[in-house]
């Protein structure tokens, strides 16, 4: 007979945050019933004391063992979140005021990933709003799960987040009662679903009708659409789901069904999965503003539908799937996608700009100019030369870069008062896009030089739109590889005609490392050091696990994360920076790709200038 266990919390009060009606309620309903699944629960509410991170490692610690005694865990949370440095923040009895007071769950993950436990999965009913700049932006969290160096098997991670990133997540009145949206919309997925919804599976000879994983993002967008007009026909709230688990893999049986036929959950071995989520919730109704959805379409599946209120980050997922498929002719696959989805996708298509044929590496810079720059390269005759430009289609400033050898560190202090860390590329110009939130994107084309490799005029815009769509992706968090196959078609194309699509390289290793296909992961870094002769800070992060296959050694560029994301992993991979960059964290922006605001940047810079971060 297969264990599993849960651990449900639901906290109420947080620090002077409005306190909510329904987290550690709705927890507890939670608890009884996987307790009735016959799971093994750890309940932990704020209803007769507070709840502190020590109580949350000591749970994760009785479930997380080596040798492993559990086959399926369930990690649930309900209450007030952050959304900082791209991950998600759950909000303990102590926090803000205490800044370890909170979990980050990006770090949870990662370190779940290495449990032992085949499959976590996390629901997240919470908030993913923007920290209040003073205290909030301070608010690390703990990463809770036990770090254990001997486990190599890779577990597999579900999860669910009640909401967007940066949106609000609500509870109201549902049958007179003050419920959360998301947790009601879960226990109804069981208790009375569609027949569409079950699977039966086989338990020791006996059928058991079970709700797969798989079957759950869209009933609970559709249940939390119908909860949410019933309130406030206003209020939407687009829920964010990743299942890369087998399609058996359930949480529980669908009861109804069940009960008419009295199957015993645990009448033998089953296949359970797990489900992982992060997300902030409950504020006013302001704090949404976007259109209500239909259920999110199947990523990279044989049908390809976009529904009217699909979202962009729904879109951009289908267009990547017609965009690998084999029997393609053309870059935009005749795929019709609205005018607004174009007007969204626009800034993540290299810019053009005059000069840039005069380039054999650099950086086009657009929507911020330059104010200053410095490598970090022990290349004693590297030099730096930037134009400012404004046309109509370029607001920005181009920077070339000469005899900085294969790969180097620049720091870029832009006159918005950001810092932004790039990894300078020989026989690469690096299209970057600065946004309101910071650097949203960069783009590594090769350049025109003799020695570079000049693609044909289709290979080109094939591969732009590609890398930008995969950009669109994983900026709203829909770049998701669920399956061996499409990992295969994904890594067919960075590297094609034997030159690597630095870009495309990072966001796939980043998606190979979700589904832990170490393999994939290192044959991007193979690329990368065949073809750049180094290879990104990010890679070092994802392969530390890896152990022979990485080395902290070989030439890595820049001298910290590209990605704002990675910077969640390197507490749970033990991976350390200068102090100086460690303490700037607290002052990283929610963008795509690392920058830093005020005052953090001009101190980073200083301390490129002395020669601290090297």
């Amino acid at each position: 007979m297969l264990k599993k266990a849960a651990l449900v919390i639901g906290v109420d009060s947080t620090g002077d945050l409005p306190k909510l009606g329904s987290a550690a309620k709705g927890a507890i309903e939670v608890a009884q019933w996987l307790e009735s699944e016959r799971y093994d629960v750890a309940c932990l509410t704020d209803l007769e004391a507070p709840v502190d991170t020590q109580q949350v490692i000591r749970a994760l610690q009785n479930f997380v063992s080596v040798p492993s005694r559990y086959h399926f865990l369930l990690v649930y949370f309900s209450g007030h979140g952050y959304w900082k440095a791209r991950s998600d923040i759950w909000l303990l009895s102590g926090a803000p005021t205490i800044t370890s007071e909170a979990i980050n769950l990006d770090g949870a993950m990662d370190l779940a990933r290495y449990s032992g436990i085949p499959n976590v999965v996390f629901v997240s009913d919470a908030c993913r709003t923007l920290p209040e700049e003073r205290t909030g932006a301070r608010v690390m969290g703990v990463d809770a799960f036990p770090n254990y160096s001997e486990i190599d098997k890779i577990s597999k991670i579900d999860f669910f987040k009640a909401t967007s990133q940066a949106r609000a997540a609500y509870e109201g009145k549902v049958n007179g009662e003050v419920t959360s949206v998301l947790t009601h919309a879960l226990m109804s997925a069981f208790d009375n679903p569609p027949q569409s919804m079950v699977q039966t599976v086989e338990i020791n000879g006996d059928s058991v009708a079970v709700v797969p994983n798989r079957k759950l993002e869209g009933y609970l967008q559709n249940k939390v659409n119908s909860v949410l007009a019933d309130i406030d026909i206003n209020l939407t709230q687009t829920i964010e789901a990743n299942v890369p688990s087998s399609a058996d893999t359930f949480i529980a049986r669908a009861k109804f069904a069940n009960d008419a036929t009295r199957s015993d959950p645990d009448s033998g071995t089953d296949t359970s999965a797990d489900r992982n989520s992060g997300a902030p919730r409950w504020h006013s109704n302001d704090d949404l503003v976007f259109p209500s959805v239909i259920p999110t379409p199947p990523r990279w599946t044989s049908s390809v539908d976009i529904g009217l209120n699909s979202t962009i980050g729904q879109l951009a997922a289908i267009a990547i799937q017609k965009q690998l498929e084999p029997q393609s002719r053309s870059a935009n696959n005749d795929l019709m996608l609205p005018a607004s989805f174009n007007q969204k996708l626009s800034p993540f298509l290299p810019s053009a700009w005059p000069g840039q044929n005069d380039m054999t590496a650099g950086f086009i810079i657009e929507g911020a100019k330059i104010d200053d720059a410095i490598f970090s390269t022990e290349t004693t005759d590297a030099t730096t030369h930037w134009v400012d430009t404004d046309s109509h289609h370029l607001s920005g400033s181009a920077i070339d870069l000469q005899n900085f050898g294969d790969a180097a560190t620049i720091a870029i202090l832009l006159d918005n008062g950001q810092l932004i860390i790039l990894a300078a590329l020989k026989g690469f110009i690096g299209h970057a896009y600065i946004s309101d939130n910071g650097l949203a994107n960069v783009i590594y084309t090769p350049s025109s030089a003799p020695s570079s490799i000049n693609p044909t005029e289709f290979q080109q815009v094939d591969t732009n739109r590609l890398r930008s769509l995969v950009a669109l992706a994983v900026n709203e968090n829909t770049f998701n590889v669920t399956e061996h196959r499409h990992s295969e078609q994904l890594a067919l194309k960075i590297r094609q005609n034997k030159s690597l699509d630095p870009t495309l390289g990072l966001y796939a290793a980043h998606a190979f490392s979700q589904i832990g296909q170490n393999q994939q992961l290192e044959n991007v870094r193979s690329y990368m050091l065949e073809d750049l002769n180094a290879q990104f800070f990010d890679l070092r992060v994802l392969l530390s696990r890896a152990g022979k296959q990485n080395s902290a050694s070989t030439h890595t560029v820049p001298n910290c994360p590209l990605l704002t994301q990675t910077w969640n992993l390197l507490r749970p991979r033990g991976i350390g920076l200068p102090n100086v960059l460690q303490d700037a964290m607290p002052y990283l922006c929610n963008s795509l790709w690392t920058t830093f605001k005020e005052p953090a940047a001009h101190t980073l810079f200083d301390a490129f200038k002395t020669g601290e971060i090297k």
